[in-house]
């Protein structure tokens, strides 16, 4: 069972739905290594980058019979319609959701990709097809350095002279680079 929680820009719950069936889910976790050699002992985790989490999930949401009792009226609710509008407002307003599956909740959740094909086989239900990508949330923060002293600024420390700014380096050729230096350890040169 899935179920869809739907939450507007200030995380405030505006709705929620659960599907009848999930024929396929697809939980997605990817991660990209870096390409450059990595210097021996160091953490190797640094250099591999963790792409958001991706779900999919193909669902279908039935009109089975749900009477609904409204001061001595009696009606049916029609879910497929229901989901329809739902999920074209999760698009449209582009609103995050927390999806819970068999296996894992998801929070802070887009929805990247909906499709919603109709057919003479889906009769009077909707199926679909929706991916949904983590929003990773970041906080900014002020922080205060420490204070610089005219010791650590300004001319070298102990004397009364700026560096340089210009170095002269004289002729260089390409086997002086480090570029070249890392072309020739991988084999590029």
């Amino acid at each position: 069972m899935v179920t869809i929680l739907i939450k507007d820009a200030d995380n405030r719950e505006v709705g929620f739905f659960t599907l009848d069936a999930t024929p396929s889910e697809q939980h997605m976790y990817e991660s990209r290594p870096t390409q450059y050699p990595v210097e021996t002992g160091v953490l190797i985790s640094d250099h591999i980058r963790r792409i958001p989490e991706k779900l999919s999930i193909d669902g279908f949401i039935t009109n089975s019979p749900v009477i609904v009792l409204t001061e001595g009226d009696q009606f049916t609710s029609d879910n497929a319609q229901l989901a329809f509008d739902a999920l074209t407002l999760i698009y449209e307003e582009r609103y995050l959701c927390d999806v819970t599956t068999r296996f894992k909740s998801y929070t802070d959740m887009c929805l990247s990709r909906l499709s919603i094909p109709r057919t003479n086989k889906t009769g009077d239900a909707i199926a679909f097809s929706a991916a949904f990508t983590k929003i990773v949330k970041v906080a900014t923060e002020t922080v205060t350095g420490p204070e610089v002293s005219a010791a650590t600024s300004g001319p070298a420390a102990g004397t009364d002279k700026q560096a340089p700014t210009k170095v002269k380096k004289g002729k260089q050729t390409p086997a002086d680079s480090i570029a070249y230096d890392i072309g020739e350890f991988v084999g590029i040169f």
